[in-house]
């Protein structure tokens, strides 16, 4: 998240921003929405393994794809003593004051709080729920997968709506 935060600042002025991370945010949930059905045929095909594999070999292969064609605008201007290369790591220390700035700063209280009630929820319907819809509602694993991407198909909407209405209060000028 801290990189593609980075992304988005780079190439977005700021009251674009919140949509902008909500496109990539939503990207997971409308993903899994989509793909549920199919892993959960891949993983009745070829086991807990395969299913393993084949979203491992996906994600190393879009790592691959970003790291060859992203570039970053500052990269443009690597002349310059102001550019940042993301594959050097920071050589600045981090002090007790600004880890105490960090534990007492309200807004990134509100971060933690939803982050953590996001990835609950999301775990949440990624491991228990299709597990419920088998064992307790009697739905056939394949059934369970195209189920389970309803809660994914809402948090999509959720997410991009909430970005819009972010940017929306951020042109009026509110404060948060």
């Amino acid at each position: 998240p801290i990189f593609n935060n980075r992304v988005v600042s780079n190439w977005f002025p700021e009251h674009e921003r919140a949509s902008a991370i909500a496109v990539y945010t939503s990207g997971q949930f409308i993903g899994l929405a989509f793909l549920t059905p199919l892993l959960a045929i891949v993983q009745h095909y070829w086991g807990w393994r395969g299913l393993f594999i084949a979203t491992g070999c996906t994600g190393v292969t879009w790592g691959i794809v970003w790291y060859l064609f992203y570039r970053d605008p500052a990269d443009k201007a690597a002349d310059s003593d102001h550019a940042i290369n993301p594959n050097q790591p920071s050589t600045k220390k981090v002090t007790w004051d600004q880890f105490r700035q960090v534990l007492t700063n309200k807004k990134l209280w509100g971060i933690y709080i939803g982050q953590f009630a996001v990835t609950s929820t999301l775990w949440f319907f990624l491991t228990w729920f299709p597990t419920y819809l088998v064992k307790y509602r009697g739905f056939d694993f394949l059934k369970s997968g195209f189920l389970s991407s309803v809660p994914f198909l809402a948090a999509f909407a959720g997410v991009i709506l909430s970005g819009m209405i972010s940017d929306y209060l951020t042109k009026k000028g509110t404060s948060f």
